[in-house]
């Protein structure tokens, strides 16, 4: 089987030296939302609300990429593990007929809704204007993140996480030289505001899918596009969405909190959802770090659950659950140092956008060290091909977010730090009810006599 076998070696050098590469990935895709704050922090407090909001519909695509990322990578790890080279191939090809179809469907379906959803969650008509705009453009790229994702988690599956890496690197490389110049109109003489943010956007992420598209065509020997595996496998998919639907009902349950979060704090002004949009950007750094090495050892683990090896499965999640409480513990004191020279990066001298969003920081921070645990856990869930407990945690954490915020918003001195509170301490929840699913799901899965050992062994 090409790619890197994964069932052999030292597993925290797979680990790391897996998560390292999509750790790269990760924080530069992130980089696609801060380099459109940063330049469009220069054209006033609305338009980078409108981008956060825009944001948010980012999250709901990726709820449903994730559906495809998670069922995808885990069959065809497992595939591998056992070394049946057919398996894999049908996997590639039905998968990337999903990823098409659907999003096609939801690219449509954002693109011609996008006019009720800016007035729906915008503090103002200027706001909902520019959120319009963004929109427009944005849609499209969407669509052509369906088919990176199936092609990067496909790769990931069978060991390659260096080619989507460099995919994505590339591109976010080229959305930092074209965004100033559309936004500002540099090259044009004609300034497109949000509009060139986006617009820049959707060229990177085409270049992007481009040319990962063209590495597998010439890798035969990893995937091969075959017509004939394109006519609809009804059984395959529900393998894919079986496992990968709870993951993306968890993306959901983001982007619902998220946009719960945004109509909550609407009465606050522009500014507050200005520096709620920013504050949840920063802090997806450390959260995307926590995630990269998660992703690599799901592989990992999915690869060895193939194999039957029960020892390096746990072994793999002890190993990532110690790289993400290493990494969160470093992100939460760099938090602290400094938020509002951060913020003020993403300000033309709001300083009441600052100073929200350097409470909300101060405090939120110490959510990473709750999700590095939680997301330890998912990486198992994924590797097993069982993704059900990562939903039932997150559906929890969302109706204590909800549930406690109705209840205490109509008190008269409500304030936005009690929101914040509240988010961390459902997390803590979540990460504990993970934990609690991690070591019930590995007795279960290697026989009773693994319920008498602790995962953390």
């Amino acid at each position: 089987m090409a790619g890197h076998n994964l069932t052999a070696g030292p597993i925290r050098r797979h680990v790391m030296r897996m998560g390292i590469v999509v750790l790269i990935g990760v924080i530069v895709q992130n980089l696609y939302g801060i380099i459109d704050l940063y330049w469009v922090g220069h054209l006033g407090t609305e338009s980078v609300a409108a981008v956060a909001l825009a944001n948010n519909v980012l999250l709901a695509v990726l709820a449903t990429t994730q559906m495809l990322a998670v069922g995808t990578s885990a069959l065809v790890a497992q595939a591998s593990g056992r070394q049946d080279r057919t398996e894999v191939a049908r996997l590639f090809n039905q998968s990337m007929l999903v990823g098409v179809a659907v999003g096609a469907l939801l690219t449509l379906s954002l693109f011609l809704l996008r006019r009720e959803y800016s007035d729906w969650l915008a503090g103002d008509a200027r706001t909902s204007a520019l959120t319009q705009q963004f929109l427009a453009w944005f849609a499209p790229a969407m669509f052509l993140q369906f088919v990176m994702v199936v092609l990067a988690s496909a790769l990931r599956g069978i060991g390659d996480v260096r080619s989507a890496a460099l995919a994505q690197v590339g591109t976010v490389v080229l959305n930092m030289i074209l965004a100033p110049l559309l936004i500002f109109g540099v090259i044009t003489g004609r300034p497109a505001g949000v509009t060139g943010a986006a617009v820049a956007t959707l060229i990177s992420v085409a270049v992007g899918a481009l040319f990962l598209f063209g590495y597998v065509i010439r890798r035969k020997r990893h995937f091969s596009f075959r017509p004939a595996a394109w006519v609809p496998d009804l059984a395959l998919w529900w393998q894919v969405m079986r496992i990968g639907l709870p993951s993306a009902l968890e993306f959901g349950i983001m982007a619902l909190s998220f946009g719960f979060v945004m109509a909550v704090i609407q009465p606050f002004g522009p500014a507050a959802q200005a520096a709620f949009g920013v504050g949840m950007r920063i802090l997806q750094f450390g959260v995307a770090a926590c995630m990269a090495f998660s992703f690599a050892a799901a592989a990992v683990i999915g690869q060895n659950y193939g194999a039957r090896s029960e020892e390096r499965v746990r072994a793999a999640f002890r190993a990532v659950l110690m790289i993400n409480l290493l990494i969160s513990a470093v992100f939460v004191a760099l938090v602290q140092l400094a938020p509002q020279r951060v913020l003020g990066w993403f300000s033309q001298g709001d300083e009441e956008m600052i100073r929200i969003g350097a409470e909300l920081l101060r405090i939120l921070g110490w959510n990473v060290v709750a999700t590095g645990v939680a997301v330890a856990c998912n990486a198992v869930f994924s590797g097993l091909g069982n993704t059900l407990p990562s939903l039932a945690s997150s559906a929890t954490r969302l109706m204590l977010i909800v549930g406690s915020v109705l209840w205490l918003r109509d008190h008269a001195q409500f304030q936005l730090r009690w929101i914040w509170q509240i988010s961390l301490v459902a997390m803590v929840v979540q990460a504990s009810i993970n934990l609690f699913f991690v070591r019930r799901q590995l007795a279960e899965r290697f026989g009773a006599g693994a319920a008498v050992q602790t995962v953390l062994r």
